[in-house]
């Protein structure tokens, strides 16, 4: 009987460390099964979103606390999540779709910003933009045709709303109009463009009419957008050093809408009560939310801004956006008033702005159906075919693993046009606003030491405060001084680590930046060949953390994320019969990928090509025992 308990115990614990080495990622949320009528209560205001056509489904939701269960789960899942959404009235099921975080940024008050990467299937993908301000939690999503808000309700709810795509995509969705046809007058003085500023940063006031407050939440939707802004710079290569938006106020503004969109943004832009609320906040854009139904033969207008030279600033510095809609059309609005064009857009001529510009659409193969899925980036035309996502022109940047279409007779793409007004459009008002960047490497070796430094603008007497991050959520401290050494080690599974810097002014001013550095995985003198722990400095090997033996078989995982093919190479020959397993961290199944003789070799090629795009956990075996686990990213 003794002996019997024993064994049981033996087995509970075994049991036990085998579901935890093959853990299922946990929820992003959970979707409740609740009548849509009962999601918001019975407040007039709620009601009425029922009647919204670009409202096509709404779901209450429940989002877990991502922070506590990024802390608590194992290294080989840290931040990652999973979700999928039932069928509804007017939606098909998404099932298995995985949250790759490209972004997480948080505030010493808990509040954070949570980027990431949606993928699922073969070749679906996305973006979710997901925040949490004073305990609420917001945002948006996009996956692959579909667009997702995501709203905080005053019950402490919070709601997913999918958005009618086919009014989204209609060929009058977004509008612009040549600056010349809007009244200039203007009762205060006018600006002028500071010749001697050199601001990489558009200070961006968001003002809301009592309309748009009916139909949505401004002062979640704001942040929301902006960060939809940011995330589309960044996939199109457009960093915080070549141009930054920033958020300056959200705050209601008494006009009355006409119903017509060229008439509102004649009266907007020569208000005198905007102009001074932009003049307050010391903003050079101005984007209003509006709810003012604009329908016109052949679709409605979500959105329409001043197209003109950026270099006057009174006349494109206001954009009208429908609150109800808002996913993309904010930013494609506020392209426009950075003299961003359309693929091709000839009826409008503004000096020294070409009409077409290249890299605005692309298409990938859904292999499964057959066919090809066109996309186009945010600021393309209506009238082109495809699905918009977060992307500004640029035909550099591939998408699916290919270039982006080159078609247009311009260089002069929407990735050149920001960049070049971004100092002019970012003077409109050269406010004096405290600046703080983090300057050092993006990508350092296992075991380099590297210096960080505090880049402060406008600001004479400051303090500082270093702190590093393996998971983007805890944080240790690092010191006080202007500048900070930190010794990268070997990260379990974790491949960057994140550094906050906050900074006091002596004015009251408090900034915090923060800076990802990527910890590379295959350079020991040749980039092409994987660099195992023990092979790297000298000086590392003899330290007390994560100590290599060198005569300890290992192996690494390359390249990591992967599409179609990865390698497995291992420190030393192997001559022996070996099993290698990709675990699903969606399904939790099992995909055998090798298994045979292997004769004195160091790599195994591992065709990945068949399986999903997802998180996996790779299990090599040989000759019954089996190793370390690896993390295995199939992205495409």
């Amino acid at each position: 009987m003794k002996k019997l308990i024993i064994l049981l115990c033996f087995l509970s614990v075994t049991l036990e460390n085998y579901a935890q080495s093959r853990q299922q990622l946990p929820k992003l949320f959970q979707v409740a099964d609740v009548p849509e009528a009962t999601v918001f209560g019975t407040t007039q205001k709620m009601k009425g979103r029922f009647e919204n056509p670009l409202y096509k489904e709404i779901r209450q939701i429940q989002f877990t606390d991502i922070a506590t269960e990024t802390k608590r789960a194992l290294p080989a899942n840290s931040g990652y999540f999973q979700f999928s959404i039932p069928s509804g009235k007017r939606t098909k099921m998404v099932r298995n779709v995985l949250v790759s975080p490209t972004k997480i940024e948080t505030m010493p008050s808990g509040d954070y910003t949570y980027i990431a990467d949606l993928m699922t299937g073969q070749n679906g993908k996305g973006t979710l933009i997901l925040l949490k301000e004073k305990g609420k939690i917001f945002g948006s999503m996009t996956l692959n045709d579909r667009v997702f808000r995501i709203e905080h309700l005053e019950s402490g709810k919070q709601i997913l709303v999918e958005l009618n795509q086919k009014i989204l995509n209609s060929p009058h969705a977004c509008g612009n109009r040549e600056g010349g046809k809007i009244s200039r007058t203007l009762s205060h003085s006018a600006k002028t463009v500071n010749q001697s500023c050199n601001s990489k940063i558009v200070r961006v006031l968001v003002l809301f009419t009592d309309e748009a407050d009916n139909v949505s939440n401004p002062n979640q939707l704001a942040p929301t957008l902006i960060n939809e802004l940011t995330t589309a710079l960044s996939k199109s290569k457009i960093y915080s050093s070549n141009l930054r938006f920033q958020l300056v106020g959200v705050e209601r503004i008494g006009y009355t809408e006409t119903g017509n969109p060229e008439i509102d943004l004649d009266n907007l832009v020569s208000n005198n009560d905007l102009n001074n609320r932009r003049q307050n906040a010391r903003a050079d854009l101005v984007v209003v939310l509006t709810d003012g139904d604009y329908f016109v033969t052949g679709g409605q207008i979500l959105g329409i801004a001043t197209l003109d030279e950026y270099s006057q600033p009174n006349v494109g510095h206001v954009a009208i956006v429908e609150a109800d809609a808002g996913n993309v059309t904010f930013a494609h609005e506020v392209g426009h008033l950075m003299g961003c064009r359309h693929d091709n857009d000839s009826r409008i001529n503004v000096p020294n702005l070409s009409n077409t510009a290249k890299g605005h659409n692309w298409y990938y193969r859904n292999w499964f159906l057959g066919r090809k899925r066109y996309q186009k980036s945010v600021v393309a035309s209506g009238t082109t075919r495809g699905s918009r996502v977060l992307h500004f022109s640029n035909p550099s940047v591939k998408a699916h693993s290919k270039a982006r279409d080159n078609t247009g007779t311009s260089s002069r793409n929407n990735f050149v046009q920001l960049k070049n007004a971004a100092s002019v459009v970012g003077c409109y008002d050269d406010f004096d606003d405290m600046i703080v960047r983090i300057n050092g490497p993006s990508i350092v070796e296992v075991g380099e030491t590297i210096t960080l430094n505090a880049s402060v603008s406008n600001c004479s007497s400051r303090t500082y405060r270093w702190e590093v991050s393996h998971d983007g959520f805890s944080y240790s401290f690092l010191g006080t001084g202007s500048s900070v050494s930190y010794r990268v080690l070997p990260l379990d599974n974790n491949n960057s680590v994140t550094f906050r810097l906050t900074v006091t002014c002596s004015d009251g001013q408090v900034r915090t930046a923060f800076r990802s550095v990527y910890i590379e995985n295959t350079d020991c003198g040749n980039q092409f060949k994987p660099c195992f722990p023990e092979l790297r400095l000298v000086e590392l090997a003899e330290t007390d953390v994560n100590k290599q033996d060198s005569t300890e078989l290992s192996f690494i995982l390359y390249p990591n994320p992967v599409s179609e093919v990865a390698k497995l190479a291992f420190n030393q020959p192997i001559d022996d019969k070996i099993t290698v397993e990709a675990y699903s961290m969606f399904a939790g199944k099992s995909h055998r990928l090798y298994q045979g003789r292997f004769n004195a070799s160091n790599e195994i090629l591992l065709n990945v090509s068949r399986l999903n795009q997802g998180l996996y956990q790779l299990f090599v075996t040989i000759d019954g025992k089996e190793l370390d686990s690896k993390r295995m990213i199939i992205k495409r």
